[in-house]
């Protein structure tokens, strides 16, 4: 089957065929995911700031006293990936780690001031971005999406 579509940056051309990977929901939902990640990443150049590590300065802000098993868990991120994420934050001064006193081996994480600056700084963008993204929806379709997205990962809780 070919898919016919305009050229843009997005687009791959249109002599390109898909067969089979039109009808495959994950392969839509991961070009969906590149289209989220590349665009963010240009939005967000300047706060030096990742989509996963955006989420993760979130929950960190939400939640002081988070482990980083906790934080992986909430993520959704490999455990061996928030180390050298929180390990970054903590380097540019945007969160403190600290030992837990009753288990040396974990870290509780909260965040700091200049942590909190990023998060205020991102949040116009966030409320953009999110904007322009809620516009392509139905607000039914909204609520649908993030509920077929919660139930895929097993997420009923979102």
């Amino acid at each position: 089957m070919r898919h016919t579509a305009r050229r843009s940056a997005d687009t791959p051309p249109e002599t390109i065929d898909y067969g089979l990977l039109t009808r495959l929901f994950g392969y839509h939902l991961k070009r969906a995911y590149s289209y989220l990640y590349r665009t963010f990443v240009a939005e967000f150049r300047e706060l030096k700031l990742a989509p996963g590590q955006y989420s993760t300065l979130v929950l960190i802000s939400l939640n002081p006293g988070l482990s980083q098993i906790e934080l992986a868990a909430a993520t959704g991120l490999d455990a061996s990936t928030i180390v050298p994420i929180t390990e970054r934050f903590e380097q540019l001064g945007w969160i403190r780690r600290m030992r837990r006193r009753d288990d040396r081996r974990l870290y509780t994480l909260r965040i700091a001031p200049s942590g909190q600056e990023v998060l205020d700084k991102a949040k116009p963008l966030i409320a953009a971005r999110q904007k322009r993204l809620a516009a392509i929806l139905s607000p039914d379709e909204r609520r649908q999406l993030i509920d077929v997205l919660a139930r895929i990962v097993g997420d009923t809780k979102l």
